[in-house]
């Protein structure tokens, strides 16, 4: 199950932490981790929430910026670079500290969850966000990198057929 067997290092005393509560917050799941010895508390994203976001965030950034940097005579105005400091930092605010306590909080064995098993979920855009979320760091980007090389090459293969089969 991934992330959900997974004990952590407590950053106050060196323990094993372990899983305690896993909350859907809306756009994603956020596992809460408790030492015992020491009762330090931990809560965070899982690493494949992590690291999809990152991507999506440094693509989005990406796009932003060279969308704004098109113009070759005057480049971006104030407002233009306000824009894109805004993607960069807001990013960087939301995914570098979840990165830091993926860090902070290493992995260090597999011991199975006291939580009550999932219930199976009908809403099929949960299920894709909790299927992601399940992967590694860089297994969920490697997921989304490969989904979207699929759907792209699907649609080539469409406009082959289209221009050259059928015309």
């Amino acid at each position: 199950m991934g992330a959900e067997t997974e004990t952590r290092r407590c950053r106050s005393c060196g323990a094993d932490m372990a899983l305690t509560e896993r909350r859907w917050t809306g756009m994603g799941t956020e596992f809460g981790y408790l030492c015992g010895k020491c009762g330090y508390e931990a809560k965070m994203l899982p690493p494949g929430a992590v690291g999809s976001g990152i991507l999506i965030w440094a693509l989005a950034s990406t796009l932003v910026t060279a969308l704004f940097m098109y113009d070759k005579w005057f480049g971006p105005g104030v407002f233009g670079w306000i824009v894109i400091a805004m993607f960069w930092l807001g990013g960087a605010w939301v995914y570098l500290p979840a990165l830091w306590k993926l860090r902070t909080h290493p992995v260090t064995g597999s011991r199975r969850s006291k939580l009550p098993e999932e219930q199976p979920d009908s809403d099929p855009l949960r299920v894709g966000i909790k299927a992601v979320e399940r992967k590694t760091l860089f297994g969920a980007p490697l997921l989304l990198i490969a989904g979207a090389a699929a759907i792209l090459m699907l649609a080539a293969v469409v406009g082959y057929v289209n221009d050259v089969i059928l015309n």
